[in-house]
């Protein structure tokens, strides 16, 4: 399970066997963790699954098993390693990589897989039904734009905002609620107006604001067709 507020290392099994973890406390052998890792698959643990910050003296005999082989870890190899990776071929292996502490912490991890879960949802309701399978992630999305900002995901919320008015106006709103304690903003508040000029051009609804009517042939119709044309490239 992903800790939050801890950095949590990945512990991969590329083998085709189960491999299980399991932390002993020392010198009374009491079981105080056990994870299961299925093959060809991960799960995250870290420092404070063994309770060590708790008693620093405390002796932790840390393994991984599988059928009657074992291999013997440190527990510093899962506090200073983003990764380990486990191979079994009567014995067990393993590779400990090192990584970014920043993307170790349980909220980075969390919210990478938000964004993996928002296009694996976007994909599978199609373009018909954006909205409906968008709204739940709206939330997350701004704290990324605002937090951890990506021209891709910049280009991804002006997309969907060109598709609904009531989205576009939802991701103003929560974009103005992430972005009021910071000092330099100007970067949003230029996302902000795309999103608005998008969904009032090519949105669901109608503009809450009646704007001054405009032929197909004055410049101010043909300024705002250059303008969406550059939103549409990932310009401007």
């Amino acid at each position: 399970m992903v800790r939050p507020c801890s950095r949590n290392t990945k512990i991969v099994n590329e083998s085709n066997v189960p491999i299980r973890l399991e932390a002993t406390w020392y010198p009374v052998r009491t079981l105080r963790n056990s994870v299961t890792i299925p093959p060809r698959e991960h799960k995250f643990v870290c420092y404070r699954d063994f309770d060590k910050e708790g008693n620093r003296y405390r002796f932790v005999d840390i393994r991984f098993i599988a059928g009657n082989a074992f291999v013997n870890v440190l527990i510093s190899d899962i506090r200073d390693h983003a990764k380990i990776v486990l191979n079994f071929d009567g014995n067990i292996t393993f590779n400990p990589i090192r990584g970014s502490v920043i993307r170790r912490i349980g909220l980075s991890i969390m919210l990478n897989g938000a964004v993996k879960e928002i296009k694996s949802s976007v994909k599978q309701i199609g373009r018909n039904h954006v909205q409906a399978g968008i709204e739940s992630y709206l939330f997350r999305v701004c704290y990324l734009i605002v937090h951890k900002p990506s021209p891709s995901l910049d280009k991804f919320v002006i997309d969907i905002c060109s598709k609904s008015l009531k989205i576009a106006l939802k991701v103003h709103w929560f974009l103005m609620a992430e972005i009021k304690d910071l000092d330099d903003n100007e970067g949003i508040s230029r996302i902000q107006e795309k999103c608005q000029l998008v969904a009032t051009l090519m949105g669901e609804w109608p503009p809450l604001i009646r704007s001054l009517t405009v032929t197909s042939s004055s410049p101010e119709a043909r300024r705002i067709e250059r303008e969406t044309q550059k939103i549409r490239e990932g310009g401007g």
